[in-house]
């Protein structure tokens, strides 16, 4: 079965684990609360799904997905992620991601020492059929 690893709860995470489940992977989801707060979610997602600890859910999947606020990198236990491919969900988010304004995500990933292999900027304008 394919695997992902997620860290992060809220609707980003949330989300990707839905899709993720509905297109038949298996899931293990982190955030900063541990995996007791996750059971809802994890009695909703099914069989399919469980609760980790964020060193858990970086090493669960091939490609783990980071799906926390930029100012919440500095939290990530230290080499969680190192040497991994990861795919970022981060946003600079002003006044509720505590980085400073003016960082942008690459700086930030880097900052993390996060390598950024490829940055894709979505635009504002695409439709959903694009």
């Amino acid at each position: 079965m394919k695997r992902i690893g997620i860290i992060g709860s809220g609707d980003m995470g949330t989300g990707i684990a839905r899709l993720a489940v509905a297109a038949g992977y298996e899931v293990l989801i982190a955030n900063s609360r541990g995996p007791a707060a996750l059971q809802g979610l994890i009695d909703e997602l099914g069989p399919q799904a469980r609760a980790g600890d964020v060193r858990e859910a970086a090493e669960f999947g091939e490609i783990p997905v980071l799906a926390i606020p930029l100012g919440a990198y500095p939290t990530m236990p230290e080499g969680a992620l190192a040497g991994k491919t990861i795919l970022s969900t981060a946003n600079h988010y002003p006044g509720s991601d505590g980085s400073k304004a003016g960082d942008t995500r690459v700086r930030m990933l880097r900052s993390y020492r996060l390598r950024v292999v490829r940055e894709i900027r979505p635009s504002m304008s695409m439709s959903a059929s694009q």
